[in-house]
């Protein structure tokens, strides 16, 4: 959803470019084990 999202916002406007992190694998793990951290 955020992958779809970033990708979207990204084609309006140069100014979004910094969300191209989104494409990252690691980054997106990374950000998923946080998460799991987190809530669990």
């Amino acid at each position: 959803m955020l992958l779809s999202l970033s990708s979207w916002l990204q084609t309006l406007s140069p100014e979004f470019g910094f969300l191209r992190v989104f494409q990252y694998l690691t980054f997106r793990a990374v950000m998923a084990a946080m998460t799991a951290l987190l809530v669990g």
